[in-house]
């Protein structure tokens, strides 16, 4: 890029990072509410988004060429809540959608809240950018014409509603940039000129520039967080965007990028819970396409240099690898990688498609697999699989050990243990399919703005709620794995071959919290950990695992879907603050694990070895979710041999059957350095489970977590 052009995207970054667009938000007014309209509740919801987008101010900050925004917010305490739009259930709606809450105190407030994020979706860009806004309401208008089920007309009815309040959006903008211009520099009136010919352009018609495509494709991610509120990811941009790209010139493309990258922090000054918003957008770069052939090209490395340069938390990177990717794709993605990019993350098409293809998807489908806000796999415009139920490994292993006496064999406790995960695996799809939506029923969440963009919802004329989707399957998660696992392996070891304590001695040291059991204590602490490539903790890990995604495969939902089985532990400094103490010497309310990393601290054989353990559980168990995260220390990686070596790590992961990595690449003492002068460390990004955070912004709970976590050498 030319230096002015450099220059602007320092200034956009800063402002930012200070959160200055900010000024524009206002609170909603009270009296923005759609429920007196006498219209299907489908059509409520589009009234009530629509509201809010045509009423939301509209704003353009200096240096901008990608604009939007959301303005309208709620109150949450003394600060900001995203989840805010008007009322448009009406207590009849709620009380047939949801009868448990028909006398609650609460039932306002769901119908004011209601649409906070129900699943962790990914918009179909490339549907969207082929037909524009106005396309797809074509595609409604048309199919509306042919529909004669009342309720599948209410439906069509709502995705136009939604797409014409997209559409007057873009216009708002156009001419908002119109008269910004009026009192312009002259090179910042024709940008602005410029602004309002795009926008007006994407209004009704499809790109056919590289600028019109980032317009479309930040307004479709805009309207599509106030639809759904947030956790939503950008999908293969360098795919959907790559022709408008390639005919674009190289800087101008590179500077609207970037434009557009800072664009999707938008919301990085709110919090969600303890953690930020920003880190919990993905955008997919490289892997197979549909065909087979690699997707690499010139956009993916574009992306990848626009995030490495501007190092912000938004969006994730999930980069697809396969064993024919580009050596200089791989080259590129170790040295960011060791750049403390801590957003990026690695997904193996070798491991995971022929995961995919293996319950029964296509070749190309399961080609064609998405990440979503999290690191959970979609297959792009046809799914939806989050999130069916979560089997939680220690929270079982916790009660069936409470249920033991000394009479128990080793094998006794883990045959039950088995027992224990097949019941609850069976009860969780037992509650789904009791909920399931599989007659087309009303909902109080219908999603018309995002079923709109996807493959078939409309020729169905069913809202993404109402199975409209084609793929219907959902992801169940095997939780908590690695303390069950370790927890195992030191009864195991403790107590049955060593005989250094009794099961009944161990229940009382673990109800006491440890407290007077010290000693016991440290043997546990002591006993083989998860993580080391010892088979005598791995190979129960193997068993347990496998066991659990098999169970999980057997099952189908009420509507005859697939149930896919995935490996997931996300808040892991908040999910250990529900369990007691655990036998593995961990103490009551510590933090877990994440996914299928070892417990911090434990894995003291090198990274080659944490890898070996990770890659004995078969890959072909699990199509929706399988992570490690490690982190290493920078001096490890440091100079030529050492990208060398860790680029050969790599590598060697994914050939071993590794499925995902999520990497970060800090020292331990420049996390507690961050930690004690947060102002001297505003950029530094962090991996903290399937999202990423600014180090300074996180809790303490989960600094002090991340700051544990082992530093590898090589």
């Amino acid at each position: 890029m030319i230096n002015a052009d450099t220059d602007r995207i320092a200034r956009l970054r800063q402002a930012m990072l200070q959160g200055r667009h900010g000024r524009h938000r206002i609170f909603m007014p009270a009296d923005w509410d759609v429920r007196d309209r006498d219209c299907p509740l489908v059509e409520r919801k589009a009234h009530a988004i629509a509201m809010l987008v045509d009423r939301m101010p509209a704003f353009i900050e200096p240096d901008e060429l990608i604009v939007g925004g959301r303005t309208i917010m709620g109150r949450r305490g003394g600060g900001l809540e995203a989840l805010e739009r008007p009322n448009h259930p009406s207590k009849e709606s709620l009380e047939y959608c949801c009868p448990r809450y028909a006398r609650d105190e609460e039932l306002e407030r769901l119908g004011r809240g209601e649409g906070g994020s129900q699943g962790h979706y990914v918009p179909n860009y490339p549907k969207v950018m082929r037909l524009g806004f106005g396309g797809i309401i074509a595609q409604a208008t048309q199919r509306l014409a042919g529909e004669t089920i009342a309720s599948r007309r209410d439906f069509l009815r709502a995705v136009i509603i939604m797409f014409q309040s997209a559409a007057a959006l873009a216009n708002r903008y156009a001419a908002l940039a119109d008269e910004q211009a009026l009192d312009a520099s002259p090179e910042r009136a024709a940008e602005l000129h410029e602004i309002a010919a795009v926008c007006r352009h994407v209004a009704t018609d499809p790109p056919a520039t590289f600028h019109q495509a980032c317009q479309l494709a930040f307004f479709l991610h805009l309207i599509t967080v106030i639809e759904n509120y947030s956790l939503l990811s950008q999908g293969r941009m360098d795919q959907y965007l790559l022709p408008f790209y390639a005919a674009c010139d190289a800087d101008r493309a590179a500077l609207l990028l970037r434009c557009l990258l800072i664009k999707l922090n938008d919301m990085g000054d709110l919090k969600l819970g303890d953690v930020s918003y920003d880190g919990m957008d993905n955008v997919i770069v490289g892997g197979l396409l549909p065909d087979g052939r690699d997707g690499v090209n010139d956009l993916t490395y574009a992306i990848l240099d626009a995030a490495g340069e501007l190092k912000l938390p938004n969006p994730q990177i999930g980069a697809r690898v396969h064993r024919g990717s580009p050596p200089r794709y791989i080259h590129r993605l170790a040295e960011l990688s060791t750049s403390h990019m801590g957003q990026l993350a690695f997904y193996n098409d070798d491991a995971f498609v022929p995961a995919l293809e293996g319950v029964g998807y296509s070749p190309a489908d399961a080609r064609d697999y998405v990440l979503d806000a999290c690191q959970d796999v979609l297959i792009d415009g046809k799914s939806s699989f989050f999130v069916l139920a979560a089997v939680t490994l220690t929270g079982l292993f916790q009660q069936v050990l409470a249920e033991a006496d000394d009479s128990w064999t080793f094998e006794q406790l883990l045959e039950y243990f088995k027992r224990r995960v097949a019941d609850n695996i069976t009860d969780c799809v037992r509650h789904y399919n009791a909920r399931e939506n599989v007659d087309g029923r009303e909902t109080i969440s219908p999603l018309p703005f995002l079923s709109g963009t996807m493959d078939d919802c409309i020729d169905k004329a069913l809202d993404i709620t109402q199975g409209g989707l084609r793929f219907n399957d959902k992801g169940m998660m095997v939780s908590a794995p690695v303390t069950a696992i370790n927890s195992l392996a030191a009864v195991r070891a403790i107590v049955f071959d060593r005989k250094e304590a009794t099961l009944s001695q161990l229940q009382a040291a673990l109800a006491a919290d440890w407290q007077g059991h010290e000693s016991l204590r440290q043997k546990c602490l002591a006993a083989p950990k998860w993580g080391n490539d010892d088979d005598y903790v791995d190979l129960l890990g193997k068993e347990v695992i496998e066991f659990a995604c098999r169970e999980i495969l057997t099952h189908r939902t009420a509507s005859g879907a697939r149930v896919l089985s995935g490996v997931h532990q996300p808040h892991p400094w908040g999910a250990g603050t529900c369990y007691t103490a655990t036998p593995d010497g961990r103490r009551s309310g510590e933090g877990i694990p994440v996914t299928l990393s070892p417990a911090n601290g434990t894995d003291r054989s090198g990274p080659t070895a944490v890898m070996k353990s990770v890659a004995k559980i078969d890959p072909m168990l699990s199509q929706w979710n399988n992570a490690l995260l490690m982190s290493f220390h920078p001096s490890a990686v440091r100079g030529r041999e050492g990208l060398a070596k860790f680029t050969h790590l790599l590598q060697a992961f994914f050939a071993m059957g590794g499925m995902q990595l999520q990497l970060n690449v800090v020292s331990a003492q420049t996390l507690r350095d961050a930690q004690r002068e947060p102002e001297k460390y505003p950029d530094l990004v962090v991996r903290v489970w399937g999202m990423s955070a600014r180090f300074v912004e996180l809790c303490k709970g989960y600094q002090d977590d991340v700051i544990a976590r082992t530093e590898h050498q090589l």
